[in-house]
């Protein structure tokens, strides 16, 4: 089902204008994330089998677009809570719950689109796709 949904969001996984500045992914601080929380992009956790291969790189692409719908869909009942907490003037909990939004869901997401690029990248030059 998840990847029936990946399939409808092309639009979403296209690379947009403002990600295209080459270190906006680094100055927010994505490369130091993933030296120290698990993701599906640091170093390509091991998903790509042979790096020199297109099939492997194409579904790593995909993998991270699995990845990132979920996270994506994770943000929401997060979100939800927080406003909760704004509702019930809970203002350190609101702060908690956003916080933990951005750590569990934004930089893995940030983290997937950038590591994307690069791999589409690698695509491009090798295969001039």
């Amino acid at each position: 089902m998840l990847e029936k949904i990946v399939d409808r969001m092309d639009w979403y996984f296209e690379p947009k204008g403002f990600e295209k500045i080459s270190r906006l992914y680094e100055v927010l601080g994505v490369k130091l994330w993933s030296k120290y929380w698990p993701n599906g992009g640091s170093k390509f956790s091991g998903f790509i089998h042979n790096p020199h291969s297109k099939s492997s790189l194409e579904s790593y692409l995909n993998f991270t677009k699995v990845l990132e719908t979920t996270h994506l869909l994770m943000t929401i009942p997060i979100f939800q809570m927080t406003l909760s907490y704004l509702s019930l003037d809970e203002y350190f909990f609101a702060g908690l719950s956003g916080a933990l939004n951005i750590i569990a869901n934004g930089y893995p997401i940030m983290s997937m689109r950038y590591n994307r690029d690069r791999v589409s990248k690698i695509l491009q030059k090798r295969y001039k796709i």
